[in-house]
């Protein structure tokens, strides 16, 4: 059997995951190549590798133009995805950021600042602004609240040096809409104990 014939027995037994894993590398390989060798016979690395902002202009020139055979769909089709990519992940962040500081209003409640206050509100208008730019991730944080919140008990467990203990393991203790609405903070912990326990 020749080594192309074992390669392909290799695939074929590849479980489905592990093929697109596989293809990816390819596909990364083909690319290097090529790059490698537009740079021996042309003497340049490709403008996207070697000046990103030149090649982002480049790019908006050719699209104003209709230039389609300007454009460099691969990088322009990853960028695109990338840029999607960061609006999601900022209202991720902030919602992580919002819940950093309910939780330590509502554990810490001697450590209570001003600047706690101004942090709850710039994150509420944060998420607000990314939603009101792109209404397609309006519901975004009812997907990533399990996550934020599990990131926000860690860092709010290192910062204030409580126990993990101390914050529900099981998930956010507050509903969404009480956590994004304007004014809304969680009650004292200590005063919710004495509740729970009359």
């Amino acid at each position: 059997m020749t080594d192309r014939q074992t390669l392909h027995q290799l695939i074929e037994e590849l479980p489905a995951s592990q093929l697109v894993a596989a293809e990816d590398c390819l596909t990364y390989l083909h690319g290097e190549k090529v790059r490698e060798t537009l740079t021996r016979v042309g003497g340049q690395p490709p403008l996207y590798d070697t000046d990103f902002y030149a090649w982002a202009q480049q790019q908006a020139a050719a699209l104003r133009a209709l230039d389609w055979a300007a454009l460099d769909l691969n990088n322009l089709i990853e960028e695109v995805e990338d840029l999607a990519g960061r609006h999601r992940d900022a209202l991720g962040s902030e919602l992580k950021r919002l819940l950093v500081h309910l939780m330590k209003w509502h554990y810490q409640p001697t450590h209570r600042s001003d600047s706690w206050l101004e942090s709850i509100e710039q994150a509420r208008q944060a998420i607000d602004e990314v939603i009101d730019d792109h209404p397609s991730l309006a519901d975004y944080p009812r997907v990533v609240l399990p996550k934020a919140y599990q990131r926000a008990r860690r860092q709010v467990a290192r910062e204030t040096k409580l126990p993990l203990t101390t914050f529900p393991p099981e998930g956010c203790p507050w509903a969404l809409d009480d956590i994004r609405r304007e004014g809304w903070l969680p009650p004292d912990a200590a005063a919710k104990e004495d509740d729970d326990e009359a």
